[in-house]
């Protein structure tokens, strides 16, 4: 397997893995309940419409940003950042519509920090290993 591939693949397991641990931590500080890690979890039917609609919304713009970005030279690392830069942007849209409707509606009224937390942990993270290059490991 090519080396870049390797280093790829190891970076979003040790960046998962820091998710799920600030995740797991905050949830056993707050007494909350577990939640899947890798499944949707609605507070309520409202939740899941207002969920749905703007991830269609969402794929639609990936949609026209394809569409945009094919007409045209354009370096790959101007696609790149753009196409980053927008699934940084639908995350912080799904996840701030989340911690309101848990802010909102949820049972536990403490269920919506450790979603602000990781939300916030993922606007500081993103960038700066984007733009330290994972702090020179892709040179």
């Amino acid at each position: 397997m090519d080396s870049f591939v390797v280093k790829l693949i190891i970076a979003v397991v040790l960046c998962m893995g820091m998710f799920y641990l600030l995740d797991s931590l905050l949830r056993r500080y707050l007494k909350l309940e577990k939640v899947n890690f890798f499944k949707n979890n609605y507070v309520n039917d409202k939740h899941q419409k207002m969920d749905w609609t703007l991830r269609f919304i969402l794929v639609f713009g990936y949609l026209v940003m394809a569409i945009i970005m094919s007409s045209g030279e354009k370096t790959t690392t101007t696609v790149f950042i753009i196409f980053v830069s927008y699934s940084l942007l639908n995350a912080i849209v799904l996840e701030l519509v989340r911690a309101y409707m848990q802010k909102k509606y949820a049972e536990h009224k403490n269920e919506y920090i450790p979603t602000l937390v990781q939300l916030s942990l993922l606007i500081i993270v993103v960038p700066t290993l984007l733009y330290t290059k994972f702090f020179g490991w892709f040179d």
